[in-house]
């Protein structure tokens, strides 16, 4: 998910007793909750495939995050013993009171929401590399933004510090809405409605005088939300396959999918099939299903994954090739008239071109370390 989200729901995490474990409880949960993401450096200075490797990688895994939350906590617990000045010193170190748990709980929450996306999580690494994909929720997702944020704002009491934060983070989100292109026009018509609603919650103090009910009114509305998306997705994914089964050849037969969704917009997905030769993908509205001639996603696109082809064999063979279809879920490749190729992934691209994404193998003897 985009830091954003992470954000909101780290904030969210403070206003309940987790931000009352130990003075630096509130700031450490929010910095917490963005801090496995950290593993961008390695792209810095260095090349495609070293992002593809590690982003999501060790910080984003259970071994990683205890790891860091070991050290964390106890980094954090030795400044509140050092410059805390409040009427009270922190408690000595130990796993019911302290940073140790806010500090953890924040870290697990990052995972927990990449777990959402298509995009997946590797929670085994170092001992196991393998992806798990949520194909629920698109990596920006308004809906989401409002029900961490507003949790933030209506539960419990809101200081100053707390009122700047949530005024800078609807500032954000109206930037974000009201400037992207690919903003579905509902949410910009819902969105000021949507913030003014959750002011006059806050206004009614319901989240302080009834702080249980409002959290677990929350939790509730976050899970309707995913298992709603759940549903329309498979709906998505079972009326996708009634479209494509009857354009596969006679030898073929549908294997792994992946359900991606729009953002913002529950009932519209894109759904991508393999076979053994092909890559099919369709986009799909639940609301409108009638074809849409005039764009080429709604359209059934098929086309050969190639990866049988000798030039992509011998290509297989590199390590560097080895890493890349390690990321890609949907592997194929483009073969240029010369024989030259590149490597894609149908999550990501569809159409001829280069990609964030895409990958060709260095010439023989150029190899990337």
């Amino acid at each position: 998910m985009d830091n954003l989200t992470h954000t909101m729901f780290g904030a969210a995490l403070t206003k309940t007793t987790l931000g009352r474990y130990s003075p630096l409880a509130t700031p450490m949960i929010v910095v917490m909750a963005n801090l496995p993401d950290l593993d961008f450096v390695t792209s810095l200075g260095g090349n495609q495939l070293n992002y593809l490797c590690h982003h999501r990688g060790i910080t984003h895994s259970l071994f990683g995050i205890l790891i860091i939350a070991a050290l964390a906590s106890t980094l954090v617990w030795l400044a509140e013993c050092r410059w805390w000045s409040g009427q009270s010193p922190p408690q000595p170190f130990n796993l019911k009171r302290g940073p140790l748990l806010p500090i953890l709980i924040g870290l697990l929450s990052h995972p927990a929401l990449d777990a959402l996306n298509t995009y997946g999580i590797r929670p085994w690494l170092p001992f196991d590399d393998r992806w798990y994909y949520g194909d629920l929720a698109f990596i920006v997702d308004p809906w989401l933004w409002l029900l961490f944020g507003g949790t933030f704002w209506i539960l419990g009491e809101n200081g100053k510090k707390s009122t700047i934060f949530a005024i800078l983070m609807a500032a954000i989100t109206m930037v974000i809405i009201y400037t992207v292109d690919r903003t579905p026009t509902v949410v910009r018509y819902v969105w000021p409605f949507a913030l003014l609603l959750v002011i006059l919650l806050q206004k009614t103090r319901v989240g302080v005088t009834r702080p249980r009910t409002t959290l677990a009114t929350s939790a509730s509305l976050v899970t309707l939300y995913l298992a709603g998306l759940f549903f329309l997705g498979e709906a998505a994914r079972e009326a996708s396959r009634n479209q494509i089964s009857p354009l596969l050849k006679s030898t073929e037969q549908l294997g792994q999918s992946t359900k991606i969704p729009r953002a913002a917009d529950p009932f519209q997905w894109r759904i991508v099939w393999e076979t053994s030769d092909r890559i099919l993908s369709q986009s799909y509205d639940l609301l409108n299903r009638k074809s849409y001639q005039k764009d080429p996603l709604r359209i059934p696109h098929i086309f050969e994954r190639n990866l049988h082809h000798p030039n992509v064999q011998i290509g297989l063979k590199k390590e560097e090739a080895q890493i890349y279809k390690s990321f890609a879920r949907h592997l194929y490749a483009r073969i240029q008239p010369n024989g030259d190729f590149s490597f894609h992934d149908a999550r990501y691209q569809l159409f001829p071109g280069t990609s964030w994404c895409s990958y060709t193998p260095s010439p023989a003897g150029q190899e990337q370390p």
